[in-house]
């Protein structure tokens, strides 16, 4: 994707797994399911919203997870960074 504004997103692929950068579990999510809220941040494309999604059931460890956005066509963008998360 090549950073214009978002017209057609349709959702986002999270890929998860116990080592970064190998992922071996993805959870597909439709924009209509997620729940967001509009922030006051605004940029060129309008106002920049919050969404949140819980991925459930994971076993205690360390966990690293990376988004990709796609669109109407399943034109998918590159991964995001990696975040971590520690399941006690």
């Amino acid at each position: 994707m090549d950073d214009s504004c978002l017209t057609d997103l349709a959702g986002y692929k999270i890929h998860y797994g116990t080592s970064p950068g190998s992922y071996s579990s993805t959870e597909t999510v439709s924009v209509g399911t997620l729940s967001c809220n509009s922030s006051s941040t605004s940029n060129a494309c309008g106002t920049i919203q919050t969404c949140t999604y819980t991925v459930h059931g994971l076993p205690a460890g360390t966990w690293y997870f990376a988004i990709q956005a796609f669109d109407a066509t399943a034109e998918e963008s590159g991964h995001s960074n990696v975040a971590v998360k520690i399941v006690p």
